[in-house]
């Protein structure tokens, strides 16, 4: 094999402008492109997100090109050869995205930014619009567009049908930690709307190149994972009915430590797998510089259905929103400290048996939204797998994120002042929440040297089953 140009390997494009190139061969990439380019443009980098690194280089018709990703104007950078074909200039006639996909932006935009009744700017600079809660963008899947909103005359109803049992102690007790109930940065929408982040053209091709590369582990499935891609986590062994999953997630600021490209996340996924179909439900908290366009940590949701891509939030339209001030992508403004008494965030998805809608409630059983029964139709009859901890995610060949608060759990005895938690992980019953069993489940991590999981098992009624997860990332290959 062809021994990489050590001179270009992740170089910004700017860095290639003042290099002269004597023969194409010089610009492989090594473990990125690994053989020398030929006619066809290569991708180099999967995930091409790092502001001002080369998305890939190729040559067409005799001319070299090589394509960076978003500039700090939100664009992408498109260079070409000059005419001896020994130097990248800027090209300014390169078209960074065709007329149908500008086309399909524009259809998505209008989809998304709806009429308004209101619009609000929270205290840390989110931009919201209040919109009636029947006229919100996932009303327009095709599959909804007679779906009834659950009512009780004018005013929709916040919860659903039936309500399962709270899942913390008898006494209402737990463990010593702040649960960031007051400390949410809410959105004080009127009754009958919903608040909707506000999407400008950027955001939304930010999300679509995350989205793209997202989802792609499946707890279900024993797939391997995609390059850039770690996971610690405690996930069910077999397969087993379940209707909902549950847990307290401490929560945790990785701002400085995630960067452009990256994502870190505390995750629980709930999924069902008929033959090589897997449809599946996500949420928790998540940093992610690439979707969001800022590292603050934020409330996310994600699904997919039979294998397709899935999606973000709102990004499509299989997610009902329905509470007047939280909404889906909301920030946690208090953050667990080294040392101190953790923030957490109660966390359920679960089952609703009288309309077979799948809800998520967040806190003391406020209602954010439901996936609709038609959407998921082979989950109408519950899932089959749960896990809960945290997925990491960046470029490859290139340092990954922390994961958790950035430490690794104590392999003894881990401590909650300084490692981050799920705790009280539960599953439903469609009657009620219950502990799991610890013959269930078991942990997978795929690099210990940069991640762990502990489980604890079963730590009494205040605390219920524990996991411990973190790791400081690095360099995890790829």
């Amino acid at each position: 094999m062809l021994q990489p140009n050590p001179m270009l390997v992740n170089q910004p494009v700017s860095f290639l402008l003042n290099e002269d190139f004597t023969s194409l061969n010089d610009m492989r990439l090594g473990g990125l492109c690994p053989q020398p380019l030929t006619n066809s443009i290569r991708q180099i980098i999967r995930k091409p997100y790092q502001q001002n690194k080369i998305m890939w280089v190729g040559h067409s018709k005799g001319n070299l090109t090589a394509k960076s990703a978003y500039s700090a104007d939100g664009e992408p950078e498109t260079w070409k050869s000059n005419e001896t074909g020994t130097q990248l200039e800027p090209d300014e006639d390169a078209g960074t995205i065709t007329k149908d996909d500008d086309l399909e932006l524009e259809r998505q935009l209008k989809r998304l930014n709806k009429p308004y009744v209101k619009t609000i700017k929270t205290e840390v600079d989110d931009i919201y619009d209040c919109i009636d809660i029947r006229k919100q963008p996932s009303l327009d899947h095709p599959l909804l567009q007679n779906h009834e909103i659950q009512a009780s005359g004018f005013v929709a109803i916040m919860h659903p049908t039936t309500c399962p049992k709270r899942m913390y102690s008898k006494t209402g007790m737990v463990d010593k930690h702040n649960v960031a109930q007051k400390d949410l940065i809410t959105v004080d929408c009127p009754e009958g709307t919903v608040p909707i982040r506000r999407i400008e053209r950027q955001d939304l091709i930010r999300a679509r190149s995350f989205t793209e590369s997202y989802g792609t582990y499946q707890p279900s499935q024993s797939t391997p994972l995609s390059p850039g891609e770690h996971v610690a986590i405690l996930r069910s062994k077999t397969m087993k009915v379940v209707h909902g999953i549950a847990g307290y997630l401490s929560l945790h600021n990785l701002s400085q430590w995630v960067k452009p490209g990256q994502s870190s996340s505390a995750h629980m996924w709930i999924e069902s797998r008929l033959g090589n179909n897997v449809s599946s439900l996500q949420t928790g908290w998540m940093v992610s510089p690439q979707f969001y366009g800022d590292t603050k940590t934020r409330l996310f949701v994600f699904s997919k259905f039979n294998n397709n891509k899935g999606c973000f939030n709102l990004l499509c339209s299989n997610f009902v929103q329905i509470n007047s001030r939280n909404p889906v992508d909301i920030v946690f403004n208090k953050t667990s400290e080294i040392d101190k008494e953790p923030f957490v965030i109660p966390i359920r998805i679960f089952h609703d048996k009288g309309t077979h809608n799948w809800w998520l409630q967040v806190n003391d059983d406020v209602n954010v939204g439901y996936w609709p029964s038609g959407t998921f139709p082979d989950m109408n009859n519950g899932a089959s797998y749960v896990a809960w901890g945290g997925l990491a995610q960046g470029l490859t060949y290139v340092p990954s994120p922390p994961l958790g608060n950035g430490n690794l759990p104590d392999p003894d005895s881990p401590d909650a002042t300084e490692t981050a938690y799920i705790r009280l992980l539960q599953i439903f019953d469609l009657s009620d929440w219950l502990n799991i069993s610890e013959n269930d489940v078991e942990e997978y991590v795929d690099n210990y040297d940069c991640y762990d999981v502990k489980y604890m098992k079963y730590q009494g009624e205040a605390k219920g089953h524990v996991m411990y997860y973190g790791g400081h990332g690095g360099n995890c290959g790829n």
